[in-house]
């Protein structure tokens, strides 16, 4: 039995390039000693996803009469925009894993897939709908926790996304930041930075849409003898 449910998305940015400020760094290092050199940059290909997933009861109207977070255990899906619904197709593990402990104390574990379908949309729009292999990103929902610190937000999932094995990389915006809160796009009307804190450090990034889906346990094909859990 499928449902699917509200999300609400704090943010999504994919950050292409290494931020100015960490291209250069000198150091000195000490003949008969290791001198320690942290070369911190955003990550290129990864870009994170953290929100809430709703369940809601409507009037008749379509009032909002009740509603609450999802319990914990429920699945949600990231792909690129134009994939086909994840939730339909079996699933091949790639044996890509990202373990990981936010800044609010919550474990999570997103695992990547792929599967093959049928392309939903192309840029430009047109009759030509390609076969290809997708990408796709699942994450186990876990307890609803505020995010004092950082957004005032809460919320019951974050997933990743790489968005290196995006099959759409080349129709991405790209954004560049100077470091005091402004930031210009390669799109007039592009709004996708209203969720992105911009107090980082002079740096360029591109971001991309992506889909979400709420859904149970992923069907997961896997070689005879090898057995994966999701």
């Amino acid at each position: 039995m499928r449902w699917t449910g509200k999300l609400a998305v704090v943010g999504l940015v994919a950050l292409m390039t290494f931020p100015t400020a960490y291209t250069l760094q000198q150091d000195s290092v000490v003949t008969g000693h290791v001198t320690y050199a942290a070369m911190d940059g955003f990550d290129p290909c990864i870009a994170g996803i953290a929100g809430i997933v709703r369940l809601r009861v409507m009037w008749f109207n379509d009032q909002v009469l009740f509603e609450r977070a999802a319990d914990e255990g429920s699945w949600v899906y990231a792909t690129e925009a134009g994939a086909p619904d994840p939730r339909d197709q079996m699933l091949v593990p790639t044996g890509e894993k990202y373990e990981f402990v936010d800044p609010n104390n919550v474990d999570w574990a997103v695992t990547e897939y792929t599967f093959t379908g049928v392309e939903a949309q192309v840029y430009p729009p047109n009759e030509h709908h390609d076969i290809l292999q997708w990408g796709v990103w699942v994450v186990k929902t876990g307890p609803t926790v505020r995010d004092y610190a950082a957004t005032g937000r809460s919320y019951n999932f974050v997933n990743l996304v790489d968005t290196c094995k995006f099959n759409a990389a080349g129709h991405a915006l790209a954004h560049s930041h100077d470091g005091s809160g402004n930031w210009t796009s390669s799109e007039a009307n592009d709004t996708t930075e209203n969720q992105h804190l911009a107090n980082d450090p002079d740096h360029a990034h591109e971001s991309y849409q992506v889909n979400l889906y709420v859904g149970p346990e992923p069907q997961v094909l896997v070689p005879a003898n090898k057995p994966v859990n999701p």
